[in-house]
This record gives C-alpha cells, structure tokens and sequence, in this order.
C-alpha cells in the first residue's frame, strides 16, 4: 500500500513511502529495480540477502526496529518467517525505473 508518492495519500513526486505485508513462509524471489530501498521493520522477521545470483551474501535475520538497505539496483530477496511481516518501505531516486526479477 502506497502512502506517499505519486498513487499514494500524500503527493511527493520524487519519492515513494508505503507499508507492506508479506505472509509466514513467502519467499520473496532475488530482484532489484532502480530505485535506492530502505525497509524498516515493524512487525514479524524476515531473512533478507542481497546481491547478484542470489548466493553472494548469506540470508540475514531483521526483527522489529532493524532496517534493511538496497542500493539502486543490487539485487534481493527475502523470506518470511512464522509470523507475517510487516514494514514500513521508501524508495527514492529512480522511483520511475525498472523492476526485474534476477
């Protein structure tokens, strides 16, 4: 759900800020966009990775209160643990560019 940017609540046309829910045992695939990411946790855990063939970093935890930052990009993927997640996400920068599975 976006809540700033250009479909959100709030207009802000170089940014884009929203909540999002991934369910328990979701494994979000590795992608990237071009768009810098930050994510902050607010509920649940999930295990994140980034980097190119999806092998490059191990999958590292993030309870509630950590963030999770992606470079403009640098490809990741998470997983859901047994509770669903729930964060808080921004994108900056290219909030226009790509999207793309790696």
């Amino acid at each position: 759900m976006e809540v700033a940017g250009r479909e959100g609540v709030v207009d802000a046309p170089d940014l884009r800020v929203g909540l999002y829910i991934q369910a328990p045992g979701v494994d979000y695939p590795s992608h990237a966009h071009d768009a810098e990411e930050l994510y902050l946790v607010l509920a649940g855990t999930a295990r994140w990775q980034r980097g190119w063939g999806g092998s490059d970093e191990p999958f590292t935890a993030a309870p509630p209160g950590e963030t999770r930052h992606h470079r403009a990009a640098e490809p990741h993927a998470m997983i859901t643990g047994d509770q669903p997640l729930l964060a808080l996400w921004v994108w900056r920068g290219a909030i226009d560019g790509r999207y793309w599975f790696v």
